[in-house]
Formats: C-alpha cells, structure tokens, sequence
C-alpha cells in the first residue's frame, strides 16, 4: 500500500506552526515534531491493516489526529468519535468490496487541503521573519559548535563565574514583612562564605526576559512587552557574554525548561531531559489533557521538581570536573517561583493537573494567604541548604570563582488580574542578591542592580569590559513605554 502523506503533513503542520507562532528554539520543538511525523505515518499503516483500504486508513488516521489536537471540546471529540466509528464499520463491513472512486476522490480533497495548510504555514514564517531566524538557531544553538575563539584560550588567571539564579526569590525584608519568614540565617550563611549582601537591591525589570536581556547584553529590546522571539537574541547572544567567551571562558548553561530565558547559544547548554515549555502548552492544548488528568495527574509538577534536582546534581557535578579553561556558568532553577513543589526536607508536594500555577499570584489565590507562605517558607528552607551545597562545591574546585546568588526579579502575588506583571512595583523588584569576588571589593553595595554586576567583574579581573550603564528600575509598562519605579529605599 502506498503512504498517503497529508495526515504527515496536517500532524506536523500543526507543531510547525506553534514553532513559528511562539518564537520558540527549533531545538524545543524537536521531540513533538519527531512525534507528529511518527504518528502521521503508523497511524495509515495501522489503520490499512485493519480496514485493508489506503483512503479510508488516511481519513481514519486524520480523525484520530485531530481527537488528540482538539479533543478538549467535548462537541468536537463526540463527533470525531462518531465519524470515526461509522468509517472504521463501514470499511471493515467493506473490506472485500471496496469503492476506491468516492475513496480516491477524499484522499486527493484532503491533500489538496494539506498543502493549503502547509503554504498557509510558510507564509506565517515569512510574514514573521521565522523563516529566517529558525535555520539561523539550528545552527547558532547547535552544541557541537564551537563559540569562544581558540586564540583566546585561557591562560589560568581567570576565575570561573558561577551565576546562581533563584527565580522569583523575595529579597529578606519582603519575606520578613509578607510572609514571616527569617531569612537572615541563610545571608550570614554566605557571609561567612565571603559574600556581600545587597540588602536594598533591586531588579532593573519586571520580568525575567528583561532582567536576563539588560545582564547578558546591556540593553533590552525597544519593545517593553517583546514576545520570546524578540527577546531570546538579547540573551542568546548576548553582547556581554560575548565579552566572556572573547577572554577563553566556556559558557556552560541548564535548561529550565522555559525557552524565553534559555541560554542556548553555550557551547554547553545542559537538558536533562524533562518536558519544557513548549510541550507543555502543547499538551494543555490537545485532547491528551483531560486524560494526563485521570491517569498521569501530578505529571507537570513531578517534570517540574525532577528538573530543579537535576540542574543542582549536573551544577555540582560540574564544579567538580577539572578544566584547562574558565568557565561562565549560568544555573537557572525556577524556584521558589511557583508552583511550590519542595517540603522542608525536599520531599514533594503533589500539585494535580495538567494546569500548574507557575504564576505566584494564581498560587496564592489558591492557596490563600496562610498556606501560601507556610509553602513558600518550606521550599526556601530546602532551597537555602541546596544553594549553600552548590556554593561549597564551587568554592572548592576554585577557591578563586566568583559566585553570584541573586533573583531576577521578587515575589509576583500582588499581581492584579487584567493588570498583570508590575502592578505592585516595590514587592515585584526587591530581588535577592549576593556576590562574592576574592580580591576585589566594590562590585555591589547595598543598593546595587544587576544590569552592571556582569561588566563589572570583567573589568575587575580581566582588566577592561563594558561600561556601566544607568542602574535605572522600571515599574509596568505605560502605554508602550517602560516607566521609571521610584524606589522607596
């Protein structure tokens, strides 16, 4: 039997046209494309066994793709069902007498539409500029190749940089004051460690996306709201990271399973392999839903936890491996941002469904406001000792490394429905921040951001790197425009 190649085409079209539409890597999109492509091709094969006519096999293969792409709609899945039950009877009830005219005439109908489909495809990613930027990732982001130049290999006087970044960390006074929680325990945990404290620090933005473009290239895209493909080369490519690698450093970064802030573009980028972003968008829009619910119900917070573990295992792991070069370590944990996953001791704390609270103002209305910091308390509790272990082992590989705990940006649970991100500035920008640099005071004070933290450490061991820019914080975006949040301390 011939493989009839539009229930292929409709699959794939479907992924490839999320890949376009969401900005995301190509890379993100790897494993459902790889999947769609399966099940557009077995799917025909299975059902020509079963009904022994091509067409009829396409059409129910069809069916069965689009119950799992739009079997949420519980009118759509009864009259997918439906059709398909009277196409399986009636090609089983026909298998020795088949009519191929009616038959042929639906398969070339459909393939027809496939290719409408697909060109409409196309035209999103010309329109979008994605025809373009997709092969530009495959390549830029692809991990065998090599980024720092081989004329600037390290001649040991460099410390390795270890950026430790805690999603969403509240700085201490706005744990004390919100939550009740001390956290002055795990500060003079690290300033025993040689780190200085920045006790009124401050993100320069809202967001992650911005906070991560502003430290990676000095500079943020034009548009205060861009969507992840305007915002992934301010942190892939960064201009700043780009002065690291110039001076030998291996850029090594862990994936969080969120592309918008990915660092893709090191020459290592580690992925342990749980499910990321775009899958799972993916799967809360499909038919797979409802059933992920009933048989699999904490899969999302389970991917979630298990990926946070495994950024801390490979990080350790890492700071204990010898190399003939430094090293910019970008690891990237989501949490204490919600959802709260971790006990006190690490254990898990089971979240059902297949829509996980990954915002803290949804968590908090959930949870309300008791509950919420009695979670958020237990998880920072387990986070303070696995950071602190991490610390350690960085410090011992290389007593000389420069380390930098910080968050990109506070505690999101003000954040008004239909306002969004920003409406309560003060809370939303008081971010957690240490730094410890052997040999060199000054890099922060007590009132620093982090837009110059990264220029500054080039310039006070390599001798030279960008200049400071103005520590400027913003509130929410204002008519298109980023306003100036007056800070209150």
């Amino acid at each position: 039997m011939r493989p009839l190649l539009y229930p292929v085409g409709i699959s794939t079209a479907f992924v490839a046209f999320l890949l376009v539409r969401w900005g995301v890597s190509p890379y993100a999109a790897g494993r459902p494309l790889m999947i769609a492509v399966a099940l557009g091709l077995i799917l025909p094969w299975l059902f020509g066994l079963l009904v022994g006519d091509r067409d009829r096999a396409g059409l129910l293969a069809v069916l069965i793709v689009m119950l799992i792409l739009v079997g949420q709609s519980p009118i759509s899945t009864i009259l997918l069902v439906g059709v398909f039950l009277i196409l399986l009877f009636e090609g089983w009830a026909r298998r020795q007498r088949p009519r191929r005219i009616l038959g042929s005439a639906i398969t070339r109908a459909m393939s027809g539409v496939t290719s409408i489909i697909v060109l409409a495809v196309v035209i999103a990613a010309v329109q979008g500029g994605r025809i373009v930027q997709i092969p530009h990732d495959l390549i830029a982001e692809m991990p065998v190749v090599p980024r720092a130049s081989p004329a600037m290999a390290a001649t040991g006087a460099l410390p390795s940089v270890y950026l430790i970044l805690l999603d969403g960390y509240p700085r201490a006074d706005k744990l004390a004051a919100e939550f009740g929680i001390d956290n002055q325990p795990f500060l003079r945990a690290l300033g025993d460690r040689a780190f200085t404290i920045g006790a009124r620090s401050r993100s320069n933005y809202l967001t992650t996306e911005l906070t991560l473009a502003s430290m990676f290239s000095g500079r943020v895209p034009g548009n205060p709201e861009p969507d992840m493909a305007e915002i992934r080369p301010f942190i892939g490519a960064g201009e700043v990271i780009g002065e690291f690698r110039e001076r030998g450093y291996e850029v090594v970064a862990f994936s969080t399973g969120f592309e918008g802030v990915a660092l893709r573009q090191a020459e290592r980028f580690v992925d342990s392999g749980q499910l990321n972003e775009f899958e799972w968008e993916l799967l809360q829009l499909s038919g797979l839903a409802p059933v992920l619910d009933v048989v699999a119900p904490t899969l999302l917070a389970d991917q979630h936890r298990e990926r946070v573990l495994a950024t801390f295992e490979a990080a350790g792991a890492l700071a204990g491996q010898a190399t003939e070069r430094p090293r910019f370590v970008f690891a990237h944990t989501l949490n204490p941002h919600s959802p709260q996953v971790f006990g006190p001791a690490g254990e898990p704390i089971p979240i059902r469904g297949i829509q996980v609270p990954f915002d803290d103002s949804d968590e908090y209305t959930i949870l309300g406001r008791d509950e919420y910091g009695r979670r958020l308390a237990d998880q920072i509790a387990y986070l303070n000792r696995r950071v602190l272990g991490l610390v350690d082992a960085a410090i011992a590989a290389d007593p000389r490394a420069v380390v930098i705990v910080f968050s990109d940006h506070g505690s999101g649970i003000r954040e008004a429905a239909g306002i969004g991100v920003g409406s309560d500035p003060d809370l939303r920008t008081a971010n957690l921040l240490a730094v410890r640099s052997p040999g060199q005071a000054g890099i922060i004070d007590d009132r620093s951001t982090l837009v110059n933290i990264l220029p500054r450490i080039l310039r006070a061991y390599s001798g030279s790197g960008p200049a400071d820019v103005p520590e400027t914080v913003y509130g929410q975006p204002v008519d298109g425009q980023l306003v100036v949040f007056d800070r209150p301390d």
